[in-house]
């Protein structure tokens, strides 16, 4: 029999559904090393003040960057340790959310105060793989770097222009060349021993030195600094992507100190943030999204320009999102969860404003036919402990409210049995119901979003991704346009599944600028794989949309790899946002046409 619990953390303390799980389990179901310590993002009522901030450090059990005074969003390492009255001492200090942010600690930068930037514009890269002795990456001599800082989130480290210069001087051979392969080795950055990364691809777009690249108009003669963080690998490795939200906000916070923090300051900053998950909100209203549009219009009121670009995803036909329509009713949607993943299984669920969980049936049904219900606050769980559901308010909102269903891992990690002899998680067919109770009216629509299970680019693989399933989908929707596809579509289910409204869950935000990816030919025709809109939100779908593909039979667009003799062709949106952030560099941008026919939902308001 399913069994009911009481949720481990208060309503009070507005903690979100992974940190109520993570604490009532202990964190047994995350696959990653050892941690004494854990990171939350956390969202304060007012700014954080200097007294809020010694408040924390005398705990000796918190730790946070002096970033973040003045701010109202932070990432906070908080020690295993005694975790919960830490929790709420950030409550009291004015903590109205919070967000499990990654199952093991960070390294707390220690800012070096010698940098500053050499150009009035500040290019900055948040991604995996930094080749910064390609010589698309260097200035006119040799060993004069373009990307003039990196900071290594993994390790701590960071390398300023001088110190990359010297490696670069250190690598030079005798005829005057650069041994790539030495610097790069001496530097200690992770990933770039492969023929290509991530991060090399974006910074070949960002800088304008991928295939098809648009030249810049004319402009002025000083050198775009280039700013580089790399991920942690811990955050890598988790392929859902909910790890990657506190350290993209601390890399924009350093790229930010990089531009900002010194007697030389910068006017314009754009960074590039090319990673994103499917689970969210998709209302702009996750934490790093507030964050996002806060900083933007804080640089706004300072006097200087922000832009960060973000790719709307690749997740159109991934069969990753699904509807409920509660007007009709609701009803069922099979949830496939895939064998040999040993990572937990997520699927969220976020209700309309105002929705009464008690006037809805929701359950997770296993392949053996067990029934777990949802019911609002608690928590359930299967008999021996594989499926979960969540049921709670966002954010001190009691007008909101999401499910979280979880299914832990269906294989053992090779080496070590890190599960400590659990029960493994059942693959198959799982079913997912939401229907309204009899005689009870309820209005709108659920959205049910699936977390990834396949590994970013390089990483390891600990599984594949799941996928919804109906008896309705169309078999058909690659070959010609089907309702899935629609924005509005009025032939559907009461439940199904929809490819429309798969954009990215951090890109729903109002500032943040987001792109789409397109064919180069036919010009404007939408790359199949391209999320977009409707969102949740304000946001209607993506601003731009850059070419992800040579055409409809040649997928990707050549870009540098981890050594200047290498050109790699990679598929996504995660390569065209770079490219927006490259035509940024001379604004303003010049006014485009939409396509037509306008796939709105899918590419913006503008095809470049």
């Amino acid at each position: 029999m399913p069994k009911h619990l009481e949720l481990p953390l208060s309503l009070d303390l507005n903690a979100d559904a992974y940190l109520q799980w993570a604490t009532q389990t202990k964190f047994k179901f995350f696959n990653l090393k050892p941690s004494d310590a854990y990171v939350v993002l956390a969202e304060f009522g007012e700014a954080l003040k200097p007294t809020d901030m010694e408040k924390m450090r005398r705990s000796k059990r918190i730790t946070i960057s002096p970033w973040y005074v003045g701010q109202r969003y932070a990432a906070i390492m908080i020690a295993a340790k005694k975790f919960t009255e830490q929790l709420d001492l950030l409550h009291d200090l004015g903590a109205i959310c919070l967000e499990l942010a990654a199952p093991t600690g960070m390294v707390m930068p220690d800012f070096p105060d010698d940098v500053m930037p050499d150009s009035d514009t500040v290019i900055g890269v948040i991604d995996d793989g930094c080749p910064f002795a390609h010589v698309h990456l260097r200035g006119t001599v040799p060993t004069d770097p373009t990307v003039r800082f990196i900071w290594d989130q993994g390790s701590g480290t960071f390398w300023t222009s001088i110190a990359l210069q010297m490696l670069l001087l250190d690598a030079t051979t005798t005829t005057g060349s650069i041994d790539e392969d030495s610097a790069c080795l001496a530097s200690g950055l992770p990933d770039l021993r492969n023929a290509t990364s991530h991060g090399a691809a974006v910074l070949s777009h960002a800088s304008g030195h991928a295939r098809g690249s648009k030249v810049l108009p004319p402009h002025t003669a000083a050198p775009i600094d280039m700013v580089f963080v790399q991920l942690s690998d811990d955050a890598l490795d988790s392929p859902a992507g909910e790890w990657l939200h506190h350290l993209g906000l601390q890399g924009i916070q350093a790229i930010l100190a990089y531009a900002r923090n010194s007697a030389v300051k910068a006017s314009r900053v754009l960074i590039n943030l090319s990673y994103g998950p499917r689970t969210g909100p998709h209302d702009g209203k996750s934490i790093l999204e507030k964050a996002i549009d806060d900083l933007i219009n804080q640089a706004t009121q300072d006097g200087y320009e922000l832009h960060v670009a973000l790719p709307s995803g690749n997740d159109h036909l991934a069969r990753s999102h699904a509807q409920f329509n509660l007007d009709k009713g609701g009803g069922v949607i099979d949830w496939h969860v895939s064998p040999d993943t040993q990572t937990p299984c997520y699927l969220e669920i976020w209700f309309p404003l105002d929705t009464a969980i008690d006037d809805l049936d929701i359950f997770l049904k296993a392949p053996n036919g067990e029934k777990i219900p949802a019911k609002y606050p608690g928590i359930f769980h299967s008999a021996n402990k594989t499926a979960w559901t969540l049921t709670l308010h966002v954010c001190g909102d009691l007008t909101k409210k999401m499910v979280l269903m979880i299914v832990t891992p269906t294989a053992r990690s090779t080496g070590t049995d890190w599960l400590g002899g659990r029960p493994l998680g059942t693959p198959g067919r799982w079913r997912v119901s939401v229907k309204v109770r009899p005689g009870r009216v309820v209005a709108g629509t659920a959205h049910a979003y699936l977390a990834r299970n396949a590994p970013n680019l390089g990483r390891i693989r600990r599984g594949d991704d799941g996928y919804f399933d109906t008896p309705t989908y169309d078999p058909n929707r690659y070959l010609r346009e089907s309702p899935q596809l629609d924005v509005n579509p009025a032939t559907l289910a009461p439940a199904e599944v929809v490819a429309a409204g798969s954009i990215s869950g951090i890109a729903t935000g109002v500032k943040s600028d987001v792109i789409a990816a397109c064919y180069a030919s036919p010009p404007g025709m939408p790359s199949s794989y391209s999320s977009g809109g409707p969102t949740r939100g304000l946001r209607a779908g993506p601003d731009w949309a850059y070419p992800g593909d040579d055409s409809v039979v040649l997928s990707g667009r050549l870009a540098g790899g981890n050594r200047s003799a290498t050109m790699i062709r990679l598929v996504g949106t995660s390569f065209t946002a770079p490219q927006f952030v490259h035509e940024s560099i001379v604004p303003p941008l010049p006014p485009v046409t939409p396509p037509n026919p306008p796939r709105k939902e899918r590419m913006g308001g503008g095809c470049r």
